[in-house]
């Protein structure tokens, strides 16, 4: 099952490399990568993201004409992708080694559309929170939980889909 990792990115050309680095370091192998760049074509900062992420073979770069935002760069990086399984990464974020494999055995496992795992928070280089999600629990769906804030799910990089799943509500 392949893996498309879609990156955003938009004025954090700096941090962008430590993003991608975590990709290549992931243990499960089956892997895309996209980078989609917010900056506008042609600004200074889309040169300089453009030069990091030339360092990245493996990554298929996007360059928006404008800064279109957020919700329409995963989108563009959804449509973009040709993997099976969708996993988001913020620019400023990096992944565990061993979280993606973790992450697709589960979904072989279950059957379900998506996962989410815990994460850290950091400020300032220290410890800022920790989530205490139960590992290996079945949840069923989340949506009520997510909508009233009951559950702390820091959705973009924690979580892994089926692009099934991702059609199915329009990207």
């Amino acid at each position: 099952m392949t893996v498309s990792v879609v990156i955003c990115t938009h004025r954090r050309p700096q941090v962008l490399r430590r993003a991608l680095q975590s990709v290549v370091r992931q243990t499960y192998t089956d892997l895309e990568l996209v980078v989609v760049d917010d900056n506008g074509a042609g600004t200074e900062t889309q040169k300089q993201t453009e030069a990091v992420v030339s360092d990245y073979p493996i990554a298929a770069y996007c360059v928006n004409s404008t800064n279109l935002g957020q919700a329409a760069s995963l989108n563009i990086g959804i449509n973009s992708a040709h993997g099976e399984l969708i996993s988001f990464l913020d620019d400023d974020d990096e992944f565990h080694p061993d979280k993606l494999a973790k992450q697709v055995a589960r979904l072989r496992a279950t059957g379900a559309s998506g996962v989410y795992c815990n994460y850290e928070q950091e400020v300032g280089g220290k410890p800022y929170y920790v989530s205490r999600h139960t590992t290996g629990c079945d949840e069923d769906n989340l949506m009520r939980d997510m909508l009233l804030c009951t559950k702390q799910i820091y959705a973009g990089s924690t979580l892994l889909l089926r692009r099934a799943a991702l059609e199915d509500v329009g990207g």
